[in-house]
């Protein structure tokens, strides 16, 4: 693999990777999981998702799901409702992520892909993944992701930035009744602030509350409305 930087992630340079252009960190993302299976990538996500610690919050991942994130899954489930995360993640990796996390099963995930080939050796089915992105999952491709594996408009949509606006216009467009909920991240002092201006790890939330003023979407203040950010439990034991 070959780009600008690719020294660092061989010396393992931690403050040059914090440098590295979108690109390049998609390229090394590739590269590093091109031609493994299935099982052995959810694997690896999986050791991941146990011990990997958020640098901020010298937490666990997947420690830091939301509270009322979970509240409204389970009582939208108890309901009767089917709930679906919609992501511009990696799909494999927010599986295993899912389930243990939110409750969420594999065949209701939806996010990015990367292109995969069959194979079969020695009678042995195996899907392996490539070294190209097969779908982004954001903006306009959200919504045909829905179409596409779903093939029900949403009543429901939780957004959080820009790239979520075509998911929640199609769900404003459901001629049933139907709620668009947007998550305001402007918690600095319990989480991370962010929206006009672009941040690297979370997106921008700019257009998107313009347009959510403008047509009378809900708009969650973590602030105001969140009392319990992160919940006292952790997922994982």
């Amino acid at each position: 693999i070959r780009f600008s930087g690719a020294s660092s992630v061989l010396d393992d340079d931690k403050d040059q990777l914090t440098h590295l252009s979108q690109g390049d960190v998609a390229k090394l993302y590739l590269a590093a999981y091109t031609g493994m299976d299935e099982s052995s990538f959810a694997q690896i996500a999986g050791a991941w998702m146990s011990t990997a610690r958020n640098a901020h919050f010298k937490r666990r991942y997947v420690d830091l799901v939301y509270q009322p994130q979970l509240e409204l899954l389970t009582f939208l489930r108890a309901q009767g409702f089917k709930t679906f995360l919609v992501s511009g993640g990696d799909v494999d990796f927010l599986r295993g992520f899912a389930l243990k996390n939110y409750g969420i099963t594999p065949d209701q995930v939806i996010g990015s892909t990367v292109q995969y080939a069959y194979t079969a050796e020695n009678g042995k089915p195996t899907i392996q993944r490539l070294g190209t992105f097969g779908v982004i999952n954001n903006g306009s491709q959200k919504a045909i992701s829905i179409q596409l594996h779903i093939g029900l408009t949403p009543i429901l949509a939780f957004g959080n930035a820009d790239g979520d606006e075509p998911m929640l216009a199609m769900t404003a467009a459901n001629k049933k009744p139907h709620l668009v909920l947007i998550l305001h991240h402007d918690d600095g002092a319990r989480e991370v602030a962010y929206d006009r201006e672009e941040s690297a790890s979370f997106g921008r939330l700019n257009a998107l509350l313009d347009e959510a003023a403008s047509r009378h979407w809900q708009v969650v203040s973590m602030r105001r409305d969140f009392k319990t950010l992160f919940p006292s439990t952790p997922a994982f034991k």
